[in-house]
């Protein structure tokens, strides 16, 4: 099957680091479940809004620096809720990076809520 990236999601990649960037585009391609990308960069006043309703869990985090994206996997056009399709498409990221220096990061590993499942994140380079 061939997945693409929307618009929206390609001009939120825009403004993360390239390295997710390049994992996420690599990903659409390697993966069975289609998804999108719903966030990366946030800017601190928005992260702080999210803390302050309690959808956050600090002030700073990897979405504050351009080091995380959540996305939203499908069924049928509409959003899936499915933790083992987050955990399928964890695996295409997986792979993706594969001929990098670095790994991504899947929140699903330690959780099963919703924005654990969504979740992906630029881990420390691997060389080092």
């Amino acid at each position: 099957m061939n997945f693409y990236l929307d618009e929206k999601s390609l001009s939120i990649l825009q403004h993360v680091n390239p390295q997710l960037k390049h994992a996420a585009l690599k990903a659409i391609n390697l993966t069975v479940i289609p998804f999108q990308i719903h966030e990366g960069l946030r800017s601190e006043k928005t992260q702080a809004e999210m803390f302050s309703i309690g959808l956050a869990k600090s002030l700073k985090n990897k979405h504050t620096t351009g080091d995380a994206i959540d996305i939203y996997c499908y069924h049928d056009n509409d959003v899936s809720y499915n933790y083992k399709d987050y955990q399928v498409v964890s695996t295409a990221f997986e792979i993706a990076m594969i001929d990098t220096d670095y790994l991504i990061k899947w929140k699903g590993n330690e959780g099963t809520t919703f924005a654990d499942m969504i979740h992906f994140e630029i881990e420390e380079n691997k060389c080092i």
